[in-house]
């Protein structure tokens, strides 16, 4: 009933206890996700934050693709550009973890990658580069798909200040 309220303190506190119960009964949590996801829409940045990490922690190789389209469509729907960061260094974190123990397409997941680079309003653009070649360094058949989406980049004017990601680029 916390999560539904009106008061955005209640909201808070719901997420914050949410927090340190996954840890201890995950499946109890992940009850509420479509609620959790609710709160990516709150006017407080840290009610957005708490949940942004709730989903992260709640990423299994089952819910992966689920959960990074609700981060994409929040990310797609927000005016704030620190948010945007957040969402995007959250998407990669959770798909990299454990040397990439969830994706099972990483078609998929370069897809998602370049659907976020071309949204754009984010500025983590040297994470995002780290992230291309730590895929084309430790997962071989990302090569080639990764070589002609770079090459792509490469000739856009609009990434011409994102020195790493052309530096990756090439």
């Amino acid at each position: 009933a916390f999560l539904e309220h009106k008061d955005p303190n209640l909201r808070f506190l719901c997420l914050s206890l949410f927090i340190k119960l996954i840890e201890i009964q995950p499946k109890l949590v992940a009850q509420h996700k479509e609620l959790i996801t609710q709160c990516l829409d709150s006017n407080d940045e840290t009610t957005r934050l708490l949940a942004l990490d709730l989903l992260a922690a709640l990423a299994n190789d089952k819910a992966i693709d689920g959960i990074v389209a609700k981060m994409f469509d929040h990310f797609r729907d927000s005016k704030s550009q620190g948010f945007k960061d957040q969402v995007l260094g959250k998407v990669i974190d959770i798909c990299s973890k454990n040397d990439y123990e969830f994706i099972t397409d990483f078609d998929w997941y370069i897809t998602c990658l370049i659907d976020f680079l071309e949204e754009g309003g984010f500025t983590i653009y040297d994470k995002l580069a780290d992230q291309f070649l730590d895929l084309a360094t430790r997962v071989p058949v990302t090569r080639t798909v990764l070589v002609d989406l770079m090459c792509v980049l490469f000739e856009k004017v609009e990434y011409m200040d994102k020195t790493k990601l052309l530096l990756v680029a090439s």
